[in-house]
């Protein structure tokens, strides 16, 4: 289940760090201090388990994918998602599995380790809970060939992935920039795709259902 943060009353976004390289977390955290006024890094970690020692409540956690104590990121991710914790995976590796992996282990997403401007824009947005799943992992889930899994298209999976998120026909035509007779089509041929995959869906609380069960993060 994917962990959604919850900003504290002041209005500042708390975060936590967790990456071996040390100098790499003071860096960062004074690059936030310096840039980010509406964020601020609370805790710092090179493991999960010197993380949790902190005994941290933060509302969000940007965890790098290799750590030094030999754990694997998705039990990391699990652990922290386990504590309460909202977790976004950083790191420069761009593997479509490792993408899926994380995903799935209940990451709300991926994102590219030192692009930090792009990075605070991602964390405001899932603070607000604007957030939407990127598209280039909406195509990598997409190409997820799984049990019933049906081929679905970029532009069909991020419309597939708003009307999931509760989103009108309108609204998805204005967020994606095309027509509500183009947005209609898309979600159609989404609709006949799961009913070929025999899996049906009848309602946009249905399709996110099934969305989920292929690893959205909704």
């Amino acid at each position: 289940m994917i962990t959604e943060p919850e900003q504290a009353s002041d209005g500042i976004i708390r975060l936590g760090l967790i990456d071996n390289d040390r100098m790499l977390l003071e860096t960062t955290a004074g690059w936030f201090a310096a840039n980010a006024p509406g964020m601020r890094v609370e805790h710092r970690a090179a493991t999960v388990t010197e993380y949790l020692a902190l005994d941290p409540a933060d509302d969000l956690v940007l965890l790098d994918l290799r750590l030094d104590d030999g754990t694997r990121f998705v039990d990391n991710i699990s652990r922290l998602v386990q504590h309460g914790t909202a977790v976004l995976l950083l790191s420069a590796h761009t593997s479509r599995d490792v993408k899926l992996d994380a995903i799935r282990a209940g990451a709300i997403d991926y994102h590219a380790k030192g692009d930090l401007d792009s990075l605070v824009r991602a964390v405001a947005d899932i603070a607000a809970n604007r957030y939407v799943l990127g598209q280039e992992l909406a195509f990598a889930i997409s190409r997820d060939r799984g049990p019933g899994s049906p081929l679905l298209s970029e532009r069909q999976v991020e419309a597939a992935l708003l009307r999931g998120r509760g989103l009108r026909v309108k609204e998805i035509a204005e967020r994606m920039t095309v027509t509500t007779k183009t947005v209609e089509g898309y979600l159609e041929r989404v609709k006949r795709k799961y009913q070929d995959a025999d899996r049906p869906y009848s309602t946009a609380a249905q399709l996110r259902d099934r969305l989920r069960e292929d690893g959205a993060d909704l």
